[in-house]
């Protein structure tokens, strides 16, 4: 029996050291899986940053594409008027051009009231209202009938006088 005991306590003593080691095992697996727990955990928070980065950039990027999309219709609205622009310019230019064509014919008031006064001021020479007449012509463009008619050109028979009568109009 005393050899049974102590097989029994050395059985107990064996179990008692297997149990401990295997709670120790354990207890060290335990701290193991603790210390990967946290690591894992670390990882979770850098990954779910990232994840939360890349939604910033993207959120970013979104805002950023409808930026660029305002941007474009408001480029394109841009050409639209400039070439809206363009064509009121080419009809402004046309109407100058064309006004300015019709203003070439036009003669100043103040001119032709300043001859018309002289003409009709009696102290004015004979010479001096042909000179008048003379320049009038060629102001209003009048032909070479409305000259003859004016006497500022005489009849084509009489060249002497025609070229002296050219002459003292010039």
């Amino acid at each position: 029996m005393k050899v049974t005991i102590a097989n029994l306590q050395r059985a107990m003593a064996q179990v008692t050291e297997e149990s401990e080691a295997y709670t120790r095992s354990k207890d060290r697996q335990h701290l193991e899986d603790m210390q990967r727990i946290q690591e894992l955990e670390g990882l979770n928070e850098e990954i779910k940053g990232r994840i939360r980065g890349v939604a910033q950039i993207e959120t970013a990027n979104q805002e950023m594409q409808a930026m660029v999309a305002a941007l474009k219709e408001e480029i394109e609205r841009g050409q639209h008027e400039i070439s809206r622009l363009k064509g009121k310019e080419e009809e402004y230019l046309h109407k100058i051009k064309k006004d300015s064509e019709a203003l070439e014919f036009m003669v100043d008031r103040r001119i032709i009231n300043k001859f018309l006064v002289n003409y009709a001021n009696p102290s004015s020479s004979f010479e001096v209202k042909l000179q008048m007449l003379d320049t009038m012509s060629k102001i209003l463009g009048f032909s070479h009938e409305e000259k003859q008619t004016l006497g500022l050109i005489k009849a084509a028979g009489n060249d002497a006088t025609n070229s002296a009568a050219t002459a003292n109009a010039s």
